[in-house]
């Protein structure tokens, strides 16, 4: 009986040390469908550089890995959601997500087509991110659409004239998702990623015609992460705006 409560006591001391080490860290894992890749690479993608953490061996598709922070500033800047990219070849071949120290982030995708299969489950912030990729690449596919019709009518000026209408029209609905959204989820950090949203080297927001929109995320977010470099940041691309008026 004796040796039984020494076990228990064993048990339960490990899982509230495990518990206490969790809320320091974050536990990245999941499975990769068809993947031959051997390292998932995980790089925090920061206001003016991308930092490179670590790579995680890939085995049979799975793969499990625990961040914590190698100090205590990144332990204090762990704390509040920031920003990680997520990729197999250690290039652009990935995504980019939110994750906090605390939350364990469940991760799958098909590594032919990581950015758009990709899924998280977990964390809210990182399911926001995912949820906004996904109408993006629903966006992308349409956009995708139209120019297969431009090609094939490339010398009918009506069809071309009526192509450009139809992406036009699809920019400014996507933009007007993106604003709901952003009304909708004010103080969360994924009102970032959705105003910096862009397809190729086209953004769908402008920080100057639409400044009042990014003061808006700034004052949502500066109020419950006031230290947060992300935040810290925008508050510097306001200011840069502003002055080239």
């Amino acid at each position: 009986m004796k040796q039984l409560k020494t076990f228990l006591m064993f048990v339960v001391v490990a899982v509230l040390f495990s518990a206490c080490d969790n809320k320091n860290a974050v536990v990245l894992k999941g499975h990769i469908d068809n993947c031959t890749y051997k390292y998932l690479y995980i790089a925090e993608v920061r206001p003016d550089e991308l930092d490179f953490i670590d790579s995680v061996k890939i085995k049979n598709g799975d793969f499990e890995y625990v961040l914590k922070g190698s100090n205590y500033l990144i332990k204090a800047r762990h704390a509040n959601p920031f920003f990680l990219q997520i990729t197999l070849d250690n290039k652009n071949f990935g995504f980019t997500t939110l994750a906090k120290n605390g939350e364990i982030i469940e991760i799958s995708g098909d590594a032919a087509t990581l950015p758009e299969s990709y899924s998280v489950k977990g964390y809210t912030e990182a399911e926001n991110i995912c949820f906004l990729d996904k109408q993006l690449a629903l966006f992308i596919d349409s956009v995708d659409y139209l120019n297969e019709i431009y090609k094939n009518y490339i010398e009918y000026d009506t069809v071309r004239a009526q192509v450009n209408d139809a992406y036009l029209v699809l920019v400014a609905n996507h933009k007007a998702f993106l604003q709901d959204y952003i009304n909708s989820h004010l103080g969360s950090f994924s009102t970032v990623a959705a105003f910096y949203q862009r397809y190729n080297s086209c953004f769908f927001f402008d920080e100057k015609k639409d400044i009042d929109l990014l003061k808006e995320i700034y004052s949502s977010l500066s109020d419950i992460y006031p230290e947060n470099e992300n935040v810290i940041f925008l508050n510097e691309r306001i200011e840069k705006a502003e002055s080239e008026e």
